[in-house]
């Protein structure tokens, strides 16, 4: 189910419920002509109308840290690193090639998230498997309510 009060033209939120399990799914755009501060004061709305079920982000963040094992650290990826700290909230990618990459160069902006509650349902995570038709990798994983169980 949509959760229209939150979502809007850069970010997406719906409302999952399988086996009377309920958790949100998100998808982001952080853009970077804006402010990382105001994609971080968004997702705190959206934490706050999560709490205390399971949360899984889907986020091109545009913010480059060594933490999400990009070879440099910008000032939106210390932003983005210090907000991940607070929250507590999970990086779920893996060491592999750069999630975005053009002529120009190459990033690892692209990042699949979640909280505590989650953390361990999401498994299998890869990137670029499949074709793309974007500068952006196809990223995957698995979701399940214990490993043994159907993703």
């Amino acid at each position: 189910m949509l959760i229209t009060q939150l979502s809007e033209e850069d970010c997406i939120v719906v409302e999952i419920t399988y086996r009377n399990k309920k958790f949100y799914g998100v998808s982001s755009y952080f853009d970077n002509t804006e402010d990382i501060e105001v994609n971080i004061r968004k997702t705190e709305q959206i934490l706050t109308y999560a709490k205390g079920h399971g949360l899984l982000i889907a986020v091109d963040s545009n913010a480059r840290s060594k933490t999400c094992y990009d070879t440099i650290t910008n000032q939106r990826g210390k932003d983005l690193e210090e907000f991940l700290t607070i929250y507590n909230l999970h990086i779920i990618n893996e060491k592999s090639e750069p999630t975005f990459q053009t002529t120009r160069g190459s990033s690892y902006v692209d990042l699949t998230l979640t909280n505590d509650q989650l953390l361990r349902e999401v498994f299998d995570w890869t990137c670029g498997v499949h074709e793309s038709c974007s500068d952006h990798k196809i990223l995957t994983f698995n979701l399940g309510l214990a490993r043994q169980d159907t993703p």
